[in-house]
């Protein structure tokens, strides 16, 4: 049990700190309650710990002095004498050197002998004193008062929580001035029911005049605010100690006697079943632990969810600007390279059908001319050639669109549903809006639009504050000039020659090379059909799809743009989290090509126009990501992963211990 107790701390904790979410209780209590109250008692040899509490000079150290035979504990008038927790038990408990260690456990501190009162005036860790006059089977405590302090603060209120927290038995002392003091018993109140229950014994301290009857009925006030209904099961005994100026100095004892029909204070401790006490005890505590260990790991949950929302959504919006990015890549001129290079690479046999083609392919090459001047008239910019400069800074107006996103408390973009990112980011939204009861415009939203689009806008999760706030210690012209330097590689095209560029040929070699060594026969039989067409370069309509703009949908509206042509698709998947972006072939009308060809055609050069269109989108993706959003995402994918690790194992650890 013990072993799933501390993986169910652990968890819970580490899931609170690597989510940064707001748990919904108070995480410390929680954890003291396990560390104080929960762990201590699983220990068979554990003695029974009771805690004398109070207010100021309500006689706290005159009766554990009185009750442990010693003088250990100053007594004095003046209120908030002692700062330090007195720990009493008998030498023969105190020899049990392990056992002083787990009694001591709770407080944080290894154990440290008194060596005169005087010690106990200044703060600082327990002490413990060896007192032959307690049972060997009981631990009594000396705590500072919990209601003397200064400038509205408590002073002894932090000292005294934790071994309040850590007692199997509060023996509460009050008087006529405070009895019905609310701060003091809504502090003993939290202390003793917050988590799980223990019981309590009331000690009202009056003069000897002060008649019984009233005694009672002011300790019955005490019991309701401290239980509520349950008061009557949970007051161990209610007794009477009489006001003397002699106990408080000192020289006499305190003599507590009991008003109901219990025994003497010690009798009655000694006489109690510490296992069974503490068996119910460690249930009750156990059940609220594990009750509040679960919410807290739904609410971690749903925290999870809102952090993968972020990061899928950050991801889609950077894969948009990855593809406004490719409006840079001088398309036309690596299509042309790309159709030399695979015509150079083709067999002899395919060769002297293309040659021959070029007389027999009168027709085609005509309509191929009508479809470039149809392209032209719809997209004027498409044919002419950008100097480098210009390109680099359209990738630049992409990554600067993508680096004010990231700065934002909210991205917002659009997407489909047909994206697989896009459908994943719907249902977190959705899920996120019922868990939380989230209506209107808030915060994460979605907005629909047409063809299965939508607009949807989200917020950044807290557990990515910081790695933002990193982001942001560089300056923006530093992390510009980093891309500057490396945008050339990616998008400048050399000028072609007799003897051109070996490193990028090479690169588009071997994709021709990879998509020719996965052809089967069926392909090869294609190639040897259409070597009899000289059609367009396959990336010629890539040209059309980038240069039109439409990143979702792209497919469907340059069909209807192109209106008299046929088109063959070809879809570009795993683009960053955009995978209904299509790179299309056009065909004239007239090139008489059957729709089984127009397959054929497309089965024969859809691989190679995604393996080319994806590897320069990867390299563009790689920079944004390099350069911009790499802190932000790696930092939510080790937060997603650790999530989930710690959720599984809370979830192990409340279904073992309740299962136990």
């Amino acid at each position: 049990m013990q072993a799933a107790i501390l993986s169910l701390r652990d968890s819970i904790t580490g899931l609170v700190d690597t989510l940064q979410f707001e748990p919904g209780i108070n995480l410390k209590s929680w954890n003291q309650a396990i560390e104080r109250r929960l762990l201590p008692r699983l220990s068979p040899e554990f003695p029974l710990m009771a805690a004398i509490c109070g207010g100021g000079s309500a006689g706290k150290s005159s009766l554990f002095n009185s009750l442990s035979k010693n003088a250990h504990s100053p007594v004095g008038a003046k209120a908030g004498l002692n700062r330090r927790v007195l720990v009493g038990g008998h030498p023969a408990l105190l020899r049990k050197r392990d056992l002083i260690h787990e009694i001591f456990q709770p407080f944080g501190t290894l154990p440290e002998e008194i060596t005169n009162a005087g010690e106990l005036t200044t703060p600082g860790d327990p002490l413990y004193a060896s007192c032959e006059g307690l049972p060997e089977g009981l631990v009594l405590l000396d705590t500072p008062d919990f209601d003397t302090g200064a400038g509205g603060e408590y002073a002894n209120r932090e000292l005294a929580r934790p071994v309040l927290e850590a007692c199997d038995v509060l023996i509460y002392l009050f008087t006529n001035a405070t009895y019905n003091n609310l701060a003091n018993t809504e502090f003993i109140r939290r202390v003793l029911t917050d988590i799980g229950q223990r019981p309590c014994v009331l000690i009202y301290r009056a003069y000897e005049s002060f008649p019984d009857e009233l005694i009672l009925d002011h300790s019955a006030t005490v019991a309701r605010n401290l239980y509520g209904a349950d008061s009557n099961e949970q007051i161990l005994g209610i007794y009477r100690a009489h006001d003397s100026n002699e106990v408080a100095a000192g020289n006499q004892p305190m003599q507590p006697m009991p008003l109901n029909d219990v025994l003497p204070l010690l009798d009655l401790l000694s006489s109690l079943d510490v296992r069974e006490m503490r068996k119910e005890q460690t249930t009750l505590i156990l059940s609220d632990v594990l009750q509040q260990a679960a919410s807290v790991a739904e609410a971690g949950s749903l925290s999870r969810k809102q952090l993968q929302l972020y990061h899928d959504s950050l991801r889609i919006v950077q894969s948009h600007c990855v593809y406004r990015g490719l409006v840079s890549l001088p398309v036309q001129d690596v299509g042309n390279r790309l159709h030399r290079l695979w015509e150079e690479s083709s067999p002899a046999g395919i060769k002297f059908l293309r040659n021959t083609s070029k007389v027999l392919g009168f027709p085609v090459k005509a309509g191929l001319k009508a479809l470039h001047w149809m392209t032209k008239q719809q997209t004027p910019n498409q044919g002419v050639s950008k100097s480098l400069d210009a390109r680099i800074e359209e990738l630049e107006e992409a990554a600067g669109e993508l680096h004010r996103q990231l700065i934002i408390d909210q991205l917002a973009s659009r997407t489909t549903d047909n994206d697989p990112g896009g459908s994943r980011v719907r249902a977190l939204i959705e899920e996120i809006r019922k868990a939380e009861g989230i209506t209107g415009d808030e915060a994460p939203s979605i907005t629909s639009g047409n063809r299965g689009a939508f607009d949807f806008t989200v917020d950044i999760h807290p557990s990515l504050l910081e790695a933002r706030r990193n982001y942001q210690s560089r300056e923006w012209r530093s992390r510009l000039e980093g891309l500057h330097k490396k945008a050339k590689a990616i998008i400048d095209i050399p000028v072609a020659s007799s003897d051109h560029d070996v490193s990028f040929d090479k690169d588009l070699v071997t994709v021709l090379n990879e998509f020719r060594e996965n052809m089967g026969f069926t392909q090869r039989i294609r190639e040897t059909v259409f070597a009899s067409l000289h059609l367009a370069p396959p990336v010629l309509a890539i040209v059309y799809v980038v240069h039109t703009g439409d990143v979702v949908g792209g497919s469907a509206v340059a069909g209807a743009k192109v209106g008299v042509a046929a088109t063959v698709s070809a879809k570009v998947s795993g683009l960053f989290g955009l995978n209904d972006l299509w790179a299309l072939i056009a065909l004239p009308a007239n090139t008489g090509l059957s729709e089984a060809d127009q397959a054929q055609l497309k089965g024969m050069l859809e691989p190679v126009v995604q393996r080319w269109f994806q590897h320069r989108s990867a390299m563009i993706g790689e920079l944004l990501q390099e350069q911009i959003t790499g802190e932000v995402l790696h930092e939510a994918e080790r937060r997603l992963v650790d999530s989930a690790r710690l959720i599984e194992n809370a979830d192990m650890a409340i279904k073992e211990l309740n299962s136990g």
